[in-house]
């Protein structure tokens, strides 16, 4: 039973990647609301996995990092974030033979929606701060931007909301590694 269960698992998986659209990785940075004093900047590293032309997932990783402003109140010290996301991807306006049809420039951008949920660490001076009651460093956000292609790259301005971070807003330059348009 094990075996069969290992070779579905296997045979699923590997029809998945002969199936994909596209997988794409990027690298970027942003502001946003995760500083103690008046914003926090940092460096973001993403990938995902495009199905079809309206649907992907994916993952990123950003670390964040605001020095406050050397006072020694708790909420002006310095402050380090990591987070590690999974999102979901909706690419609206992109039906693609209504697009060939009445806009063409619009082939080269994909406007998105996309829902993220994942774990936030915060650090305060040196200390693990926890974002929740339940002592659980949960995160839940959306985004909305869009994704300007340029052959087989893209550049993907974007700005997203959500807990804890409140807002958020960044650029991201990637690649597509497989797949096609």
């Amino acid at each position: 039973m094990k075996k069969a269960f290992f070779f579905f698992l296997l045979a699923t998986f590997t029809s998945l990647l002969y199936a994909q659209e596209s997988f794409s990785a990027g690298a970027g940075f942003q502001i946003n609301n995760y500083s103690s004093a008046m914003f926090g900047a940092g460096g973001l590293v993403t990938t995902d996995f495009r199905f079809n032309e309206l649907i992907s997932l994916g993952s990123g990783f950003l670390f964040s990092y605001d020095a406050g402003n050397g006072s020694r109140a708790s909420w002006e010290k310095p402050m380090t974030v990591m987070e590690l996301s999974v999102n979901a991807r909706w690419y609206f306006l992109r039906f693609k033979s209504l697009v060939d049809w009445f806009f063409e420039w619009q082939n080269y951008l994909h406007w998105f929606v996309q829902f993220e949920t994942g774990f936030s660490v915060i650090g305060v001076d040196g200390k693990n701060m926890v974002t929740s009651q339940n002592n659980i460093p949960f995160m839940l956000g959306v985004s909305a931007g869009v994704r300007i292609m340029i052959g087989n790259m893209y550049v993907e301005p974007y700005i997203r909301g959500g807990e804890p971070y409140m807002w958020g807003a960044g650029l991201i330059v990637g690649g597509r590694i497989t797949g096609k348009e």
